[in-house]
């Protein structure tokens, strides 16, 4: 009898050292896979953010800033007033900028604009089309918007005349791209951090479009899915180191910040990174056409991508960035294009693979912090309660710092040997301390007992089965 109690007095103590990482491990999957309570999602974007603004903002980005391979003309408000007119200008005023874009032979030409309105400018339409023939004929990429969930996605003067084949409707048909941004509903009303290669009806987004008519498509292995509709989907990175350049037109101070400053300051002061003077070299259309000799204009053309936007009051057409906050929606394609070329194709990407390696990792941890809890290495000795309170304190402290630090360097892997975007660290390092707490104040202590109270009968029954079977051999 004393024997069968020593038994199962044994097997009780094992059942709650096991029933110890179970109660934890089911909590950690959970919180990682579910996200029952939605902080997955917040220290996901978190997570992102800060290191868009501490390392990879400041870093990102070539040394000179000629190399920069995109350039964005901006249509504002200053060029409506220098030349007479309102929104929308007339088809001649966009011919007459992409004519003076063409004269500084860039390496192709985004619109990001949309013309699926009908008006009665035949002047406008003619030199229009003009300019699209003059493209075509000197070799240079030249991409329109193409207007989403409309039956006709440009109007039909640019593309149908009474004199077919001047080449103009080919060249157009060729070059209709989408300009949708958001992957998901998530991505709208937050910073612009994804952009997709295919939008409505299979369209290739802007950025892609240009890549790949300047050097070569990208190969599909990258994509997330198999399935009908699978995209290249991108995770931007927006630099904040503002072009040089951009002091002459562009409202407010460029200013650069060293790496280590712009780190605290993103840590404690983010708002203070935040300028309006973006990454990417810009030129005011009415620059452009007022002083098209401007040697600061012929460089930022020359062998670039241009593209050509809008910045006006009323049009919504803006998006929200993690480095320069709001800011029209073209530089989004244009720094898509440059990541890009920057990363040669192999831009940072989101996988779905990333959501097991953080269930790999919180499993980790959460065995790790169990065992450590249950070793005597977390029960230091000291007859004064206090320094025995500080030391364990102290090594619990140095359990956590270990833990974060191996996150990080998983995520330092992934990032530079795997191209993917960042893990959800800040999640990662709120379930160490989480479970630390946890762990800790033996917190979730009562539950084993109930379990062991709940489930009598089965661990009992095992038991006996088990010594049954023992004694029968």
């Amino acid at each position: 009898m004393n024997e069968n109690s020593g038994n199962l007095r044994q097997n009780e103590t094992r059942f709650r050292c096991w029933a110890h990482y179970a109660i934890y491990l089911v909590l950690s999957g959970l919180v990682v896979l579910i996200d029952p309570f939605g902080l997955q999602a917040v220290t996901q974007k978190a997570s992102q953010d800060l290191i868009q603004r501490t390392v990879l903002g400041p870093s990102y980005g070539p040394d000179e800033y000629y190399e920069q391979p995109a350039s964005v003309v901006l249509l504002n408000e200053e060029f409506l007033s220098q030349f007479g007119m309102t929104w929308p200008p007339s088809l001649k005023a966009h011919a007459l900028v992409l004519g003076a874009i063409r004269q500084h032979r860039p390496a192709g030409v985004l619109v990001d604009m949309i013309f699926p309105d009908q008006r009665d400018d035949p002047a406008g339409v003619a030199a229009l089309r003009q300019e699209i023939i003059a493209y075509d004929k000197a070799g240079i990429p030249l991409a329109f918007g193409r207007a989403p969930n409309l039956a006709n996605p440009i109007r039909n003067d640019l593309l149908y005349v009474d004199r077919p084949g001047d080449g103009a409707e080919e060249a157009l048909r060729t070059s209709l791209v989408s300009l949708e941004l958001a992957t998901d509903k998530e991505s709208e009303g937050t910073f612009a951090r994804q952009y997709m290669r295919l939008g409505s009806q299979r369209y290739v987004t802007a950025a892609y479009w240009m890549y790949e008519q300047q050097r070569q498509p990208l190969p599909m292995k990258w994509d997330a899915s198999q399935t009908e509709g699978a995209q290249l989907t991108m995770d931007i990175i927006w630099s904040n180191r503002p072009h040089v350049i951009n002091g002459r037109w562009v409202d407010g101070p460029c200013r650069e910040f060293p790496l280590l400053l712009s780190a605290a300051q993103a840590l404690f002061f983010p708002g203070m990174l935040r300028q309006g003077c973006p990454y990417i070299g810009t030129i005011p259309a009415r620059a452009l056409l007022l002083t098209p000799g401007d040697e600061d204009i012929v460089t930022m053309i020359d062998k670039k991508t241009v593209f050509y936007g809008t910045d006006l009051a009323g049009t919504g057409d803006v998006v929200i960035t993690p480095t320069h906050g709001v800011l029209p929606a073209v530089y989004v394609h244009a720094m898509a294009y440059d990541n890009l070329v920057t990363f040669d194709g192999d831009f940072k990407r989101t996988a779905e693979a990333i959501v097991w390696v953080e269930l790999l990792l919180a499993a980790a941890v959460t065995i790790a912090a169990v065992g450590f809890s249950r070793s005597r290495l977390s029960q230091p000795e000291d007859d004064r309660p206090i320094v025995r309170a500080a030391k364990r304190g102290l090594r619990w402290i140095l359990f956590d710092t270990t833990w974060f630090s191996v996150t990080i360097l998983v995520m330092v892997v992934l990032y530079v040997f795997f191209h993917l975007s960042p893990l959800n660290w800040v999640g990662l390092a709120a379930l160490v301390l989480g479970l630390s707490v946890l762990v800790s104040k033996q917190a979730l202590e009562a539950i084993v007992p109930v379990l062991l109270v709940l489930t009598p009968s089965v661990v009992n029954a095992w038991v006996l089965e088990k010594q049954d079977r023992e004694s029968v051999s």
